[in-house]
């Protein structure tokens, strides 16, 4: 059975990274960028995505779930977020649930960090609040989320590398 590993977190907090990371040591698993294809679904759907946020979601659940499910001998780790800043909304679970997610995975970093992070790039909300704030909401949407869908909710921390490989070790079948 093909595993779809959600890994979600703060902006920021390292998802990409730990994505290809663990990818790059692991060939029976890739990794799909939901921004990457949300800005292909912008660029194909501009009227939606900018007025309607849950309906793009939408899109962008099925659209990844499309290329997992082309691949089906390769599990996938999915770099997404489960909060909609924007609209201050967790994401739809029917949306979520077309993924079909056996697992999240809630990558957390230290709101200093994130602040940090985001003040070297040039990226918006980087007071601490604000950071706590972020990180709070990708917590309840995890929490929220893990429950309706009934699939395991994990937490990362550094060292984020090793803690992921931890967690699918542990995960039947082998990787």
């Amino acid at each position: 059975m093909q595993r779809r590993v959600l890994i979600f977190g703060a902006s920021t907090v390292g998802k990409t990274s730990i994505c290809k990371e663990i990818t790059r040591l692991r060939p029976k698993l890739d990794y799909i960028s939901a921004s990457s294809i949300l800005h292909r679904l912008r660029h194909d759907y501009p009227r939606t995505c900018r007025f309607n946020q849950s309906e793009m979601q939408f899109h962008l659940c099925a659209a990844i779930a499309r290329v997992c499910d082309t691949r089906p001998d390769i599990d996938f780790l999915i770099d997404g977020h489960l909060y909609m800043a924007k609209s201050s909304a967790i994401v739809p679970k029917a949306a979520i649930k077309r993924l079909r997610p056996t697992m999240l995975l809630r990558v957390h970093v230290s709101p200093a960090l994130i602040s940090e992070r985001r003040r070297a790039l040039g990226r918006p909300r980087y007071s601490l609040q604000e950071c706590m704030k972020d990180i709070e909401n990708e917590e309840h949407a995890g929490e929220v989320l893990s429950k309706a869908l009934q699939v395991p909710l994990e937490t990362i921390s550094p060292p984020l590398v090793s803690s992921v490989e931890d967690i699918l070790y542990r995960l039947p079948p082998e990787i």
